[in-house]
This record gives structure tokens, C-alpha cells and sequence, in this order.
């Protein structure tokens, strides 16, 4: 595929995922602003070896979930995973379109030397 196309596409997934995102925010969730946040901070806060990132079976889907919103992970890079979760009836979900980080560590690792 070409690059032009490669960014086509994602500008559109992301203009829908926005689109979806804000036509389907409920009470549950408030602002999106706010649950894309908490969604990094449920993510980032879970150690690796439980973390439900890198899991590719939903066994760890249930790992730091509370309230009546659940946060669902997706994936490192272009993996894929199918993921089996038994999620409490009524719970609203949230899902990153996309779900990329980069934090500036200097002096970290060789960055900024």
C-alpha cells in the first residue's frame, strides 16, 4: 500500500472512532476528553505481567476495571488479538480508536545525550 493511502485510511478511522466516540458518550462515560485520560491512566498504571495491553486472550480484561465504564486495550503496533471477556450486564464500554504514546524521557536510555 502506498503512504498517501496508509494516511487516507487512518484519517478516516480516526475522524469515525471521534465521530462514534462522541455520538455514543452517555452519562456513564462524561466527557471523552476525560475518558480517553482515564483510559491511559488505567493502562499505564497496570504492571506489565498483569496488564491487559499485551494479553491476546482477554484473560486479563477484568485487571483494574471498577465503575459502570469498562476500558477496553488494544494492541501493541499492528498485532491483532481475538479476546474472549465476560463484562457485568449494563456496563458501557470504552475503546481507544487508536492508542499510541510516545513520553519524552531525557537522558533516558541514551535520549537527549
Amino acid at each position: 500500500m502506498n503512504s498517501v493511502f496508509k494516511r487516507v485510511v487512518a484519517s478516516v478511522g480516526i475522524g469515525v472512532g471521534l465521530m462514534l466516540a462522541n455520538a455514543s458518550a452517555t452519562a456513564a462515560l462524561g466527557d471523552v476528553d476525560k475518558s480517553g485520560a482515564a483510559w491511559w491512566q488505567w493502562v499505564i498504571s497496570i504492571p506489565v505481567d498483569e496488564n491487559p495491553l499485551p494479553d491476546t486472550t482477554g484473560e486479563k480484561c477484568m485487571v483494574g476495571q471498577r465503575g459502570g465504564v469498562w476500558y477496553l486495550a488494544g494492541t501493541f503496533g499492528a498485532a491483532t488479538a481475538n479476546r474472549d471477556c465476560t463484562v457485568p450486564a449494563g456496563t458501557a464500554f470504552f475503546v481507544p480508536v487508536i492508542n499510541i504514546v510516545n513520553i519524552d524521557t531525557p537522558n533516558v536510555c541514551g535520549q537527549g545525550a
